[in-house]
């Protein structure tokens, strides 16, 4: 018996048998889907839903004019006399901003030539000193101290090394140990460590 080659049709029917049959959440939620497209389609075929009858209490008032019997509403008498003696003209363009409410800025006079105000002179030193000192302090944030010992002969330990007043440590000077805290100086810079608590 010869083997027939299945249709594209057969071929696209069995790869989403395989594609539904692998993912059971998607299954469901597919065949959620079609229900209530199916349902829908239904409604929309068997006809409109008719709404449901308005009743109302015979009490009840109503402030809307009654209608006449040609079913348009009796005239307001209060409401032609407002509307007749209303001026259709509007004298202002309602766009237009109205500023008389905000108070007045305060009023700034430009300087003139004379007046500018002049930079002061850059003093090339006091950056250097200052990216100096910067540097410094970032170095010194990367020192962790870990324990003190204060007493006669004191000593720090700081990233795991025990160091003594006095010593230099990855480019800092030790200058004290107290209880809980270091100072550790690079030049003129002057950073006090301390433990975390």
């Amino acid at each position: 018996m010869m083997k027939t080659q299945p249709s594209s049709i057969q071929k696209l029917v069995a790869q989403v048998r395989a594609e539904l049959l692998a993912d059971r959440k998607k299954t469901a939620i597919m065949g959620a889907l079609v229900l209530v497209a199916a349902f829908m389609g239904l409604r929309l075929l068997g006809g409109k839903a008719r709404p449901a009858r308005a009743t109302a209490s015979p009490a009840a008032e109503t402030t809307e004019p009654r209608a006449t019997a040609a079913g348009h509403p009796q005239p307001n008498a209060a409401l032609d006399e407002y509307l007749a003696h209303m001026d259709r003209q509007v004298s202002r363009d309602l766009f237009a901003a109205d500023f008389s409410a905000y108070p007045a800025g305060p009023v700034v006079e430009k300087p003139k030539a004379d007046d500018a105000p002049r930079t002061p002179a850059v003093d090339p030193a006091a950056i250097a000193r200052l990216e100096y000192e910067t540097a410094a302090r970032r170095e010194a944030e990367r020192l962790l101290l870990q324990g003190t010992m204060p007493g006669g002969n004191p000593s720090a330990i700081i990233n795991g090394q025990v160091v003594g007043v006095g010593q230099m440590f990855e480019g800092f000077e030790i200058r004290s140990i107290g209880q809980g805290s270091c100072v550790v100086a690079r030049g003129a810079v002057e950073v006090t460590l301390r433990m975390n608590p």
